[in-house]
């Protein structure tokens, strides 16, 4: 009988483009800074058998994935195993179609933890697994960040001829379930295009939007190509998330540790300190962006201790209640 390693974490890297594929990467940064042991399956060179093999001598396996149909898939082969199954939920449940939420709603009925980032999609997966946790996908970057000057100059240059820079990033061009495009973006900039005196730049790192938009004003700012987002926060007065439907968007979290304002929708649970709106109402946008002109930025909010992180306490917990060696000091 072989010797099981206790935890796998399967997800993507390195191309940090998206909010699941950045989770992943600060993950297992994070837990190579804490000492904890695991293993890392890439889904960039999955196989059949060299996936069925590694969750064969897993204890627990963490699933990061957005494909309904993947998680599926691993719970049935986690089950065959008898590997331990967890699957963090990244985004809202209920946004796909309904087969795809149907296959959705079967994995959290048979995963043995379903981890959700919000408690719209807690209330509904709670139905379906007792089990479920809620918990925040937000992980803080371990290493200092920096943009390539090109990038740098040019939002410099903007910052210089408007008196208010707001910031809003998108991973892809992509339409919701409604066929409404889920990241706003070209809503905000229908809203720019009447104020000269705010800058607007779109974090584009698919350049999905450059190719859709054209003949831009000169305060809209669209970044096209893979970059940190952290010093375009640092740069910013104000990030805003206009989404149609989200998750717990790493990128609002990160907007409040460089201490910028922070407007997004509220389509699902947001953070404190976060100013709401409601979808589709410019006026209410406008206004709040005319507030939020004439305040002053807040100090940077870091967190000091890394045992905190609410995935380490759930890893601990999880390893001191089964008794295992791969505990967090």
């Amino acid at each position: 009988m072989y010797k099981k390693n206790e935890l796998l974490i399967i997800g993507r890297k390195p191309i940090l483009i998206g909010g699941v594929t950045i989770h992943v990467s600060r993950l297992i940064s994070l837990l190579d800074k804490v000492n904890v042991l695991y293993d890392f399956y890439d889904l960039n060179i999955f196989n059949v058998y060299s996936f069925i093999n590694v969750i064969k001598i897993t204890k627990y396996a963490h699933l990061h994935s957005s494909s309904p149909l993947f998680r599926f898939f691993f719970v049935l082969i986690c089950k065959i195993f008898n590997t331990k199954s967890i699957i963090t939920y990244h985004g809202d449940l209920g946004r796909f179609s309904s087969f795809y939420n149907l296959i959705d709603y079967l994995s959290v009925r048979l995963v043995d933890i379903p981890i959700v980032i919000n408690k719209k999609s807690y209330f509904r997966a709670i139905m379906y697994n007792n089990e479920t946790i809620c918990m925040s996908a937000y992980i803080p970057n371990m290493y200092v960040e920096t943009l390539d000057v090109s990038i740098l100059n040019k939002i410099n240059e903007l910052k210089k001829c408007v008196n208010f820079l707001v910031c809003t990033n998108a991973s892809s061009y992509a339409l919701d379930k409604y066929g409404k495009e889920i990241y706003g973006v070209k809503i905000l900039v229908d809203l720019f295009r009447k104020h000269p005196d705010w800058g607007l730049i779109i974090s584009d790192p698919s350049g999905g939007y450059s190719k859709l938009l054209c003949n831009l004003e000169k305060n809209i700012l669209v970044i096209s190509k893979p970059h940190s987002f952290i010093p375009v926060l640092e740069k910013s007065d104000c990030f805003v998330r206009y989404t149609s439907t989200d998750g717990d968007s790493l990128s609002i979290h990160e907007a409040l540790n460089c201490g910028v304002h922070v407007v997004a929708t509220n389509v699902v649970d947001r953070p404190e300190n976060v100013y709401q709106v409601l979808h589709g109402d410019i006026d209410q946008l406008t206004s709040l962006f005319q507030h939020l002109e004439l305040e002053g930025v807040k100090p940077k909010c870091e967190i000091d201790d890394l045992l905190e992180i609410d995935i380490l306490k759930f890893y601990k917990k999880l390893f001191l209640d089964n008794n295992t060696n791969n505990l967090i000091s």
